[in-house]
Formats: C-alpha cells, structure tokens, sequence
C-alpha cells in the first residue's frame, strides 16, 4: 500500500485570515441553520486562526500539507 500524497501549500497571514473570514461567514450562514453544532465549530475555527495568527508579521507564513 503507498502512502497517501501529500501537497504542500504556504498561506500567507493573509491568506489565514481570509480563511478565518470565510470560515465565520459560514458559520452565521443561514444555510447551516439547522446544524448549529457545525456553525459553532466554524465559527471556533475562525477565531482559533484569527487567535493564532494575532500579532503575526503581515510576511509570515506556514506551509500545510495537504491530502
């Protein structure tokens, strides 16, 4: 069996937090209304980002692999 492959990606603080943007916005979206377990984890990820990358270098960046 081969392992999976693994494709690198660098986000810039940029890019996170126009993921954290995008994942708030999902989260308040009326068309997860009837999964508030699935909006409260968008929303938890969204500020865990914003959390994470707070007081970052607008130059920083983390590669993430991705499957």
């Amino acid at each position: 069996m081969m392992p999976a492959r693994i494709n690198q990606e660098t986000l810039t603080v940029r890019d996170l937090r126009a993921l954290a943007d995008r994942l708030d916005s999902r989260g308040h979206s009326l068309v997860f209304a009837d999964q508030p377990y699935l909006q409260a984890d968008l929303k938890l990820a969204a500020d865990a980002i914003r959390t994470l990358v707070n007081g970052c270098t607008p130059d920083a960046a983390v590669t993430v692999g991705r499957r």
